[in-house]
């Protein structure tokens, strides 16, 4: 998503594993907890 200049949001849900953030190749702008989170993420920008 960065790379196209879209801001690129991680959801620690799932398949999600705590060392799993250090892997990706470009850090994501915000990380959520649940996806039940991204509403007052949006709201906030």
């Amino acid at each position: 998503a960065q790379v196209l200049g879209i801001r690129g949001v991680l959801v620690q849900t799932g398949k999600f594993l705590p060392g799993d953030l250090a892997k990706v190749p470009a850090a994501p702008d915000d990380v959520l907890a649940t996806i039940a989170d991204l509403p007052k993420l949006l709201d906030a920008s």
